[in-house]
């Protein structure tokens, strides 16, 4: 799992003189929905071609490439969101079962597809779905989403799912009369977020923890959901309805050990009151980084919005300004911000989505990160010591971790390095 702590680059937010902000521009016709540690990869569907298949970029190569297995060239239908696990190696989605006739979720590894099976005995095919993957855990070893039930009932035919290696897919309780879905996971899959649907149809805000229901948002006039969890799985985000003011906000949950604790995050200025649209997206490991889309005006293509980053020191701020303070020219004249989409757990690299002006289609991922000055503090405490030192050693020979300060794998050169910046960082 993660070592860094995270809650140290939420903190350079509010001083952007500590940290180094660059902005790469990841491919077009691309809509990213999910980045790993460090950036190292970043995952989503294709949007342009309309076939909605899986990619997979990496900051090694530079470009990104399709991973196969698209259901909307066969089926004609595409349903759920690719995930990365933390460290990079596994990809979840929905995808085309070996046999060319149903969806199902499943996950890539080394180059190869492989489906989750089984599914629950009450378990089938509606309109050749079986599963979606909507989320992974941070390990990757639980993919979340939903599976059909034909039969169940008007109202009550996808329920939330979990699936791992020894379980195959397990329904998330409880077993009742309504539709649910999981949309994300902490590290270890044990809390998932997502919604679960009144016998109105109404959609409400929901987190399980180890398969135990907690309905956040009872009595809601809005569909709203739980879209992101933290690692550690003590904060989830999503939105809420405002009934006062008719509006979407953004919103968090932090559990205190009993209960869930709801936190407005608000909307940003300028935001119309009644047709404004705000929902936090994701969160980094320990919650104290979140990032969402804002749309000031909501209406579907026609929407005008913006991404939002969000940290307890500065509140919600535009995407656009943060760039803007931080020396970054982001093209507003050809480029309009659809919003923010996800955030490593290591809060150091952001994924989202623009759109070419004048177009419906001419889309295009981006990737923002976040560099402390001072990277050999690997524990986020302020001084480069002992503690880092355990952690360089501990991340021995391996790339892609805390202590890879070159990206060669953790050795003499980075040893070197920490040694070499002993003390206070400035």
């Amino acid at each position: 799992m993660h070592l860094i702590k995270s809650s140290a680059i939420a903190a350079l937010l509010s001083a952007s003189a500590s940290a180094e902000v660059t902005f790469q521009w990841i491919g077009d016709g691309i809509g990213a929905t999910s980045v790993s540690n460090n950036g190292a990869v970043v995952t989503g569907n294709t949007l342009t071609d309309y076939l909605y298949e899986t990619f997979r970029w990496t900051a090694e190569e530079q470009t990104w490439t399709r991973l196969g297995r698209a259901t909307v060239p066969v089926l004609g239908t595409g349903s759920g969101t690719p995930d990365v696990s933390d460290d990079g190696t596994r990809i979840s989605a929905t995808i085309l079962t070996a046999d060319n006739t149903r969806k199902i979720a499943g996950f890539w590894e080394n180059g190869v597809w492989t489906e989750a099976w089984p599914i629950p005995a009450d378990g089938g095919e509606i309109d050749a779905g079986l599963t979606s993957a909507w989320g992974l855990s941070g390990d990757g070893q639980s993919i979340v989403g939903l599976y059909w039930r034909p039969g169940a009932g008007i109202g009550a035919s996808a329920r939330a799912m979990g699936w791992d290696d020894s379980n195959g897919t397990v329904g998330l309780g409880p077993d009742g009369l309504q539709s649910s879905r999981a949309n994300a996971a902490s590290y270890d899959g044990a809390v998932v977020g997502g919604w679960q649907s009144r016998i109105d149809g109404q959609w409400e805000a929901a987190v399980w923890v180890n398969g135990a229901l907690t309905i956040l948002t009872p009595g809601s006039n809005y569909d709203v959901q739980v879209e992101g969890v933290s690692s550690d799985g003590l904060v989830v985000v999503g939105k809420h309805f405002n009934d006062a003011t008719m509006t979407v906000e953004a919103m968090r949950w932090v559990h205190d050990g009993v209960n869930w604790n709801p936190e407005v995050i608000g909307i940003l200025p300028g935001t119309a009151l009644g047709v404004g649209h705000v929902v936090c997206q994701a969160t980094n490991d320990d919650g104290s980084l979140i990032v969402g889309r804002n749309y000031f005006w909501f209406n579907g293509p026609f929407s005008i919005g913006t991404g939002f980053i969000w940290t307890a020191q500065t509140g919600m701020v535009d995407v656009l300004d943060f760039l803007a303070d931080n020396g970054v020219d982001f093209n507003t004249e050809q480029y309009e911000m659809i919003g923010l989409d996800d955030v490593s757990p290591d809060g150091t690299a952001i994924v989202g989505l623009a759109r070419e002006i004048g177009t419906f289609d001419g889309y295009r991922s981006f990737l923002i990160r976040i560099l402390p000055d001072c990277p050999w503090d690997i524990d986020g405490d302020g001084a480069v010591g002992s503690g880092d030192l355990a952690l360089v050693i501990g991340f021995w020979g391996q790339t892609d971790v805390p202590g890879d300060f070159n990206g060669d794998g953790v050795g003499s050169d980075d040893l070197a390095q920490l040694i070499g910046n002993w003390g206070p960082c400035p």
